[in-house]
């Protein structure tokens, strides 16, 4: 190699430097106007913020269930004949806790794994009661 060639090796190196230096400034500028466009623009709101709203309407249902990952049914609310009803269940289905509420009164009934009933609290025309 003579010195010609080192010399215009570097010039082509000089060259691409700046072109380089060119190219991340302007992929820098781009960046920063597409962060302004999306921090500044008008985007629709989420869900939560329209639900969080002053004029979000209500929810009419005559039930609700929410379930879990598979499938199954975790909170039940409802109302049946008698009256309003929340029923609890755990990871396999089974109810776990349940509260009623009719003309009569109110029970809260928690159930065990097997689904036995293991303690009642009940309120109604008579009076409060427990059973454990």
């Amino acid at each position: 190699m003579n010195a010609n060639d080192l010399e215009a090796i570097g010039e082509r190196f000089t060259r691409l430097e700046r072109e380089v230096r060119l190219w991340k400034g302007a992929a820098t500028a781009t960046i920063v106007l597409l962060v302004a466009l999306i921090a500044f623009s008008p985007t629709p709101r989420t869900r939560e913020a329209r639900a969080a709203d002053s004029s979000a309407r209500d929810l009419v249902v005559r039930s609700l269930k929410i379930v879990d990952e598979q499938g199954r049914t975790r909170i039940g609310f409802g109302i049946d004949k008698g009256g309003p009803a929340l029923l609890l269940a755990d990871e396999k289905g089974k109810v776990r806790a349940s509260l009623d509420a009719t003309k009569d009164g109110s029970t809260l009934e928690l159930d065990d794994v097997n689904g036995t009933m293991r303690a009642v609290l009940t309120a109604d025309n008579v009076g409060p009661a427990l059973d454990l």
